[in-house]
């Protein structure tokens, strides 16, 4: 996204009140101080025009033991799967996150809940019963919507060896962010993705080039104005292949919107949502969603 002129930029209602929290959890304002929205943007961008703004995320799943015990016993799920993944990823300091373009250049929880469950959930996702049929076939296309440094997407790629992984944004600044990041673990660990840049709504291109569309669609923490709502779902409903193995994942963390509307948009969609209460999130009352085609849908499909 371009930069645009401070007199030019105005910001939502959504956005304001979360820079207001992001300002006041950090001490960069006191909610008394908060005069209004140029003075507020001007104090958040000042104070994160640091030099030292770099930090490298490392993402262990698994361990040696583990993976030395399914060695030896040759028990492992799928030979294809590994038992140990280490991901590194660079982006900025996560106090420097919550800024007005660049949420992604950074690693958030919902991120992270959402890695975690890929790792969890790797055998059903990725390997056993129909998942190993789909494996012999070429494994899953795997679609992330709005990826940032891309931890869920390349772990989606290694569990997934024989799949396709493609990884979106619609930054300018964290796709190359993104790009230093699927090099690096490439190098390291092999991993296999394509990344595209992607603005909700705008998907005709990937569709074209993507016709066979994707079975598991991935999006964590991206949601955070209500103006987003639609476009991304468009964008799913778009892309997301017809039949019940055909996924949604959805890791959502508490904003300025909240997870009803965008249930309730969902469902105005011909989408089927429900919360996995089986996996505890980092953050009480936050979940991962599991989110179909309606079956009504799929059959007039």
């Amino acid at each position: 996204m371009q930069q645009q002129d401070e007199d030019d930029l105005e910001l939502s209602p959504e956005a304001l009140a979360a820079l207001t929290e992001f300002a006041v959890q950090h001490g960069l304002v006191d909610t008394a101080g908060v005069a209004n929205a140029t003075d507020l943007r001007k104090t958040v961008q000042e104070s994160c025009a640091v030099v030292d703004r770099e930090e490298c995320f490392e993402y262990v799943y698994g361990d040696k033991l583990e993976q030395k015990s399914s060695s030896s016993s040759n028990s492992s799920h799928s030979s294809n799967m590994p038992q140990v993944v280490n991901l590194r990823l660079y982006g900025w300091k996560r106090e420097l996150g919550q800024q007005l373009d660049s949420t992604g250049l950074t690693m958030w929880r919902a991120g992270e809940d959402l890695g975690r469950y890929l790792w969890e959930k790797r055998v059903t996702l990725f390997g056993g019963g129909q998942q190993d049929m789909l494996q012999e076939q070429g494994g899953r296309h795997v679609l992330e919507l709005g990826c940032g440094l891309g931890l869920c997407g390349l772990l989606a790629s290694l569990l997934n060896p024989k799949g396709v992984v493609v990884l979106t944004d619609g930054d300018e600044l964290t796709m190359e962010k993104l790009a230093v990041n699927v090099m690096e673990n490439t190098v390291r660990n092999g991993c296999a993705v394509m990344a595209r840049t992607l603005l909700w709504g705008n998907h005709q291109e990937l569709v074209i080039e993507f016709p066979d569309l994707f079975d598991l669609v991935l999006a964590a923490d991206v949601i955070y104005e209500e103006a987003a709502i639609v476009p991304l779902l468009q964008t799913v409903v778009a892309t997301l292949k017809e039949g019940p193995e055909a996924l949604f994942l959805l890791s959502f963390a508490r904003r300025n919107v909240s997870i009803e509307k965008v249930l309730k948009a969902a469902q105005k969609m011909g989408l089927v949502c429900e919360a996995d209460e089986s996996f505890v999130c980092g953050v009480k009352g936050e979940h991962v969603y599991i989110i179909r085609r309606a079956r009504q849908q799929q059959s007039h499909n």
